[in-house]
């Protein structure tokens, strides 16, 4: 099934009167739309409380949530202390989407920096690996990681052709990858990334 919905709360849904995301629920599905993205974009900060009301009123509404891990994460950095922050935001987003109801967690694994496209995806398969490890430790195996490409200029890896390359390997068949195709339809003027 292919679900629709917004990644956070729109303008009209404030200048509608409402105040809180659990109330979003109700709104998205009145609206006939059944998925909602939470958006951690600048780091972590919903407590387990309030993910389990939002959780409360999205399964009464049938909306699905996914959230989207912070965008300070960058698996391809070489530095250990970097990337042990990704792993942290990985992993505290994944916790919040657990509670939330949800168990999908989008990321931009990366960026290049200076460094050889083949070399940044190396990286950034290896540190997916090592996420999903931490993931099973942490119990939390059933969230999936979606490695969300972008189709712009100066984007974070992989494009949509990197994507298959990019994947941590048939094992992990259950990791999908998030095509950003709403940026893709805006660079190209038409959809890139077909089988959503």
């Amino acid at each position: 099934m292919i679900r629709f919905g917004p990644s956070g709360n729109s303008e009209s849904f404030y200048a509608q009167g409402y105040k809180h995301t659990y109330q979003a629920m109700e709104w998205l599905e009145n609206m006939g739309l059944n998925a909602y993205e939470y958006s951690f974009g600048r780091g972590v900060n919903l407590s387990d409380e309030s993910a389990a009301l939002i959780a409360k009123y999205a399964a009464a509404h049938h909306i699905k949530i996914s959230v989207h891990a912070p965008y300070f994460i960058n698996l391809a950095n070489p530095d250990p202390e970097k990337r042990e922050h990704s792993y942290d935001y990985i992993l505290s987003s994944a916790h919040a989407a657990d509670i939330l109801g949800g168990d999908r967690v989008v990321v931009h694994v990366g960026a290049e920096m200076k460094m050889q496209r083949d070399e940044a995806l190396r990286l950034c398969r290896e540190g997916l690996k090592e996420a999903l490890l931490r993931l099973k430790d942490a119990g939390l195996s059933h969230v999936h990681i979606c490695p969300e490409t972008r189709a712009n200029a100066g984007c974070p890896l992989p494009l949509p052709g990197a994507s298959r390359r990019f994947c941590p390997g048939e094992k992990q068949k259950s990791q999908g990858v998030n095509h950003d195709s709403i940026r893709a339809f805006g660079q190209f003027g038409k959809l890139l990334c077909a089988g959503l």
